[in-house]
């Protein structure tokens, strides 16, 4: 799609770095492909200390952050305010929630009389509501439910979300798109005689479930003590530590007699595995990240609560066979037969790593190459940016209201 009219949008989000984990790696792919589509893309977001080291990633999108002060879990900034009053951005899209852009962007909104996207990213679902549930409390009534109800369209990544949304009490028009992926080049360890991974990636939080995994992972363990070394799993977390979360992990495998190392991302060798049941690299970038997505043999997300995560469809990309929970919300996995189906608890946990370790290589394999089928199928960028440049259109006016936005008329 190649609008005659072309859209100014800007894309306003708290990080505009990996810290903002995958809805960075969303927003900036999002941006990169509407620009190719022709639009005048650009991208606002406050500073932080990962700026430096992503900023070249939306090349050639324009990128501004600005300092704030104050806490950092509000992050309010005078500067990005002041940028949002100077744009002559037509629409805004909004990716982060329960901080100062919120402010800004309704603001603008009203200061100017044009209209904004929201994309909650998972924010609504009631695990997220209540982490910290007192303070978005307070949030909810000062500002955040006039900043959503304010937006033009509420961007819902799957049926759950947007089920979420109305339960928030918001009947907004809600535009149902998914996340996109680029598929990558499926470099599966050469030999099944490699020593097989489960790899986890993302950040070390608890609604993501991994102490369960490695309360399971214990046990199973301890039944593949016999086993050749090619043959015994090796568990790989990889992520970033987000409220101290990863001692807790430690802590577990410690009590669990699971023998544990760290062994960093850039010095994660496959060829070279420890005799350690479990391994964490700490965080996991580029094409450090897409090393060990190209080592594992399989990849896990026991989540209590997501939106619809990256880690999962990178995973398919790469060709792997996945085990994750109904809260992933990807039932089309399931149905695609490209992952099997986990509660997030120990039990539930152990009896499906059971059954998918005795599985063949080859049985491992068909799995994945579902899951890559799947992810180019379903979820490409640019048809993610497609459809959101026709709800961009039909908020300027310039296109009648597509059919995949749901009102409650």
């Amino acid at each position: 799609m190649h609008p005659t009219h072309k859209p100014s949008v800007l894309h306003v989000s708290a990080s505009l770095s990996r810290k903002a984990g995958g809805i960075f790696e969303i927003a900036v792919a999002v941006a990169r492909q509407l620009g190719k589509m022709g639009l005048d893309v650009s991208a606002a977001g406050l500073h932080d200390e990962s700026w430096e080291l992503d900023k070249a990633r939306w090349n050639p999108v324009p990128a501004k952050v600005f300092p704030f002060m104050g806490p950092s879990s509000f992050g309010y900034s005078p500067g990005l305010s002041a940028h949002l009053r100077s744009s002559q951005a037509e629409v805004l899209h909004l990716h982060s929630m329960w901080m100062h852009p919120s402010v800004a962007v309704s603001s603008w909104a009203r200061s100017t009389g044009r209209p904004y996207v929201v994309t909650p990213n998972g924010m609504l679902e009631p695990w997220a509501l209540a982490n910290s549930g007192w303070k978005k409390s307070i949030a909810r009534s000062l500002y955040e439910m006039r900043m959503l109800r304010g937006a033009g369209c509420i961007h819902a990544n799957t049926p759950k979300e947007l089920a979420d949304v109305r339960s928030f009490g918001l009947h907004n028009p809600v535009a149902l798109i998914p996340n996109g992926i680029d598929l990558h080049d499926a470099h599966r360890p050469a030999a099944p005689e490699s020593p097989p991974i489960l790899l986890f990636l993302g950040r070390l939080h608890p609604k993501k479930g991994i102490g369960n995994a490695l309360q399971a992972w214990a046990t199973l363990s301890r039944e593949q003590e016999n086993l050749p070394r090619e043959k015994r799993w090796t568990f790989v977390i990889a992520g970033w530590d987000q409220g101290g979360h990863e001692a807790e992990l430690h802590r577990i495998c410690s009590e669990s007699g699971l023998a544990f190392e760290n062994i960093a991302a850039r010095d994660f060798n496959m060829g070279e595995l420890p005799e350690a049941s479990v391994i964490f690299t700490g965080p996991a970038f580029g094409d450090e990240k897409n090393k060990l997505l190209q080592s594992a043999s399989a990849f896990i997300l026991p989540s209590f609560s997501e939106g619809l995560p990256m880690s999962v469809l990178e995973a398919w990309a790469h060709a792997l066979p996945v085990l994750m929970t109904d809260h992933c919300n990807l039932p089309e996995g399931f149905a695609a037969g490209a992952a099997l189906r986990i509660e997030p608890d120990a039990e539930s946990i152990l009896t499906a790593m059971r059954e998918f370790t005795r599985l063949s290589h080859g049985q491992r394999n068909e799995i994945g190459a579902r899951g890559r089928q799947l992810a180019g199928d379903r979820f490409s960028w640019s048809s993610v940016a497609e459809r959101l440049c026709h709800v961009y259109q039909w908020l300027t006016g310039r296109e009648e209201k597509p059919d995949f936005v749901i009102t409650n008329d």
